[in-house]
């Protein structure tokens, strides 16, 4: 039979037409289609609408909800990028072996190019020991003391066995069991610390306090008194910091108190009341500030006298006497930050005074023999010969004494003679999980044992496990990192001082 002549050309007139609109869908699908995933998938085939084309998911036939992305490590560049994944190892030769699930294959990558590479969830916390070692690099070593002599130190730790440092090297010891004198010593964590306003202007890394913009961070510390405050502080670019003294108030500066305040030209001191406002007690030039990024400050106070005094770098700078009723109405310890720029404030040792002033006569002096500081707070210089089997022996003017080390509370050795190496430019910075750090050459790191050298302590095999952050290229460190890196607290924001042995606190 033959076909309609108008129905053949209306078959092709509507062939036209279909062609016509596939090819000017296919251009708007080109030009401005988006694919949506549907919450919830459809049998029907996918129907466009609107140029979206909506695509059901996939069907679930367990019914589990996707994992959650494990926490990794993470690499940091010195351009600032990031990179996550897991450290494989790092070897003196060929660098650092990355494992990142986008890659198929092992990634290396050059030591040169890397800042810092942190260890998400590898480090143990620290396992007990009895003394703290600071060398004269700012490493400082936990560890439990074996034997000291006109050489060297043996130190046994968990995380190396026993390490041997030289006697040069060796900056200070402090036990880190609670002594009876002790009121304070730290950081190892926020906990105890309180902030009122901007609450995120102070942090907890690496054993120390650091503020990154303008507010308070303090502590009920009861003092005594008589008390002696001591604490290491750096800054960048300028110094600019206030202290309340014995106030009533620690979330907050002021208060009943004294205020002290420090910049890197004078220090003032103020007597504070809520309601009588403020009376400046006089201020002093400090010299030495000016030329310098860091400082140990000493403050000493004797209640019943109203005399406060301060010290910088052992220095006796100023010494104020209130001559009306003591201001201070608490026991609290507040830390203001007036400047944008990054503070860190370590080493924080409060303990009884005994009204002496032990000054080392000039910053630039050398201190020629070593003191002893007892749990009695007796004080005694003279030349630490040694230690073995629990006991100290130590010579004086007056005489020779054998001391057992659990009636120590601080030791210090002489400067004079003293050796403080830099680091090289390939060293790299290790930091224990908890507190410490230990600079060294890294010649390789695997899942069995990081082996390093150092002239702090020659060769030794850290485990892995005992780190929680590895620094690279030290002298080329990014300003980024300093101000970021550095102070970042951990992801609950608190450090790790719940786990930290050796802050200690007497009520």
């Amino acid at each position: 039979m033959n076909a309609d002549p108008s129905w053949k050309k209306s078959r092709h007139l509507l062939k036209w037409h279909v062609l016509s609109l596939m090819a000017w869908m296919a251009f708007c699908g080109a030009a401005r289609a988006e694919i949506v995933l549907s919450a919830t998938p459809e049998e029907n085939a996918p129907k466009e609408k609107n140029g979206t084309i909506n695509v059901p998911k996939p069907k679930d036939d367990t019914g589990a909800k996707p994992a959650a992305q494990a926490p990794s490590d993470s690499l940091h560049f010195i351009n600032n990028d990031i990179l996550h994944g897991m450290l494989i190892g790092v070897d003196q030769a060929t660098g650092v072996r990355w494992k990142n699930q986008e890659a198929k294959e092992a990634i290396e990558f050059k030591a040169a190019n890397v800042s810092v590479i942190k260890l998400h969830g590898r480090a143990q916390p620290p396992q007990k020991h009895q003394f703290s070692v600071r060398l004269t690099n700012e490493d400082e070593l936990i560890g439990d003391i074996a034997s000291l002599d006109a050489e060297k130190l043996d130190l046994d730790t968990w995380y190396a066995g026993r390490l041997s440092i030289p006697r040069k090297m060796l900056r200070a010891i402090t036990p880190l069991h609670s002594g009876a004198l002790t009121i304070y010593d730290g950081p190892t964590g926020m906990e105890g610390w309180k902030s009122g306003e901007n609450r995120g202007a102070w942090k907890y890394k690496d054993g120390a306090l650091i503020a990154t913009s303008t507010g308070p961070i303090g502590r009920d510390l009861k003092l005594p008194d008589m008390s002696s405050i001591d604490f290491d502080i750096a800054w960048r670019p300028n110094l600019q910091l206030m202290i309340s003294l014995y106030t009533d108030t620690v979330e907050n500066y002021g208060g009943n108190c004294y205020m002290l305040q420090l910049n890197s030209n004078y220090c003032y001191l103020q007597r504070m009341r809520p309601n009588g406002g403020s009376n400046n007690l006089g201020q002093a030039q400090i010299e030495s500030l000016q030329r310098k990024s860091k400082a140990r400050i000493s403050i000493r106070v004797n209640k019943e006298q109203k005399l406060i005094a301060l010290l910088v770098d052992g220095v006796l700078v100023k010494q104020w006497t209130d001559r009306g009723e003591f201001a201070g109405k608490g026991g609290g310890l507040v830390f203001y930050s007036q400047g944008q720029g990054l503070m860190k404030i370590s080493s924080i040792r409060v303990m009884p005074w005994d009204g002496k002033f032990e000054e080392h006569g000039s910053v630039a002096d050398k201190s020629k023999e070593d003191s002893v500081r007892m749990e009695n707070n007796d004080k005694v210089s003279g030349k630490l010969e040694g230690i073995r089997d629990g006991n100290m022996q130590f010579s004086s003017s007056f005489a020779k004494l054998e001391i057992p080390l659990k009636r120590i509370e601080q030791v210090e050795f002489a400067t004079d003679g003293s050796a403080s190496p830099k680091p090289a430019a390939t060293d790299v910075r290790a930091f224990f999980a908890g507190r410490g750090q230990v600079t060294f050459a890294l010649e390789k790191w695997d899942d069995k044992g990081v082996s390093a050298k150092s002239v702090s302590f020659g060769a030794a095999t850290f485990s892995p496990m005992a780190f929680e952050r590895v620094q690279f290229n030290l002298d080329r460190q990014p300003a980024k990192e300093e101000d970021s890196d550095s102070i970042e607290p951990d992801a609950d924001g608190q450090g790790k001082g719940a786990q930290i042995q050796g802050e200690r606190v007497i009520d």
